[in-house]
């Protein structure tokens, strides 16, 4: 079965329904959809993964978040700042 548009509104075969066609009453959110899976319940909530910072080298945070303070590092007898 072909279906031939029809260019001009004019043309356009006029319905008479007994209900009016509204607008849905919500909208889908923007971006990506949430995960939603049935979780194991053996299976924990967080994952708790222990991080080694790159500036310290002390475990539990970031470089980002560290809050040692820079140590001085003597390079060739004189002093020099770290990375």
């Amino acid at each position: 079965m072909r279906v031939n548009p029809l260019m001009e509104r004019q043309l356009w075969e006029h319905v008479d329904l007994p209900y009016t066609v509204q607008p849905p009453l919500s909208h889908r959110p923007r971006g990506k959809p949430k995960k939603k899976r049935i979780r194991d319940p053996n299976e924990s909530k967080k994952n708790k993964r222990m991080y080694k910072c790159g500036r310290c080298g002390n475990w539990g945070h970031h470089r980002s978040s560290c809050k040692e303070s820079l140590k001085v590092i003597e390079v060739h007898g004189q002093k020099a700042q770290p990375k």
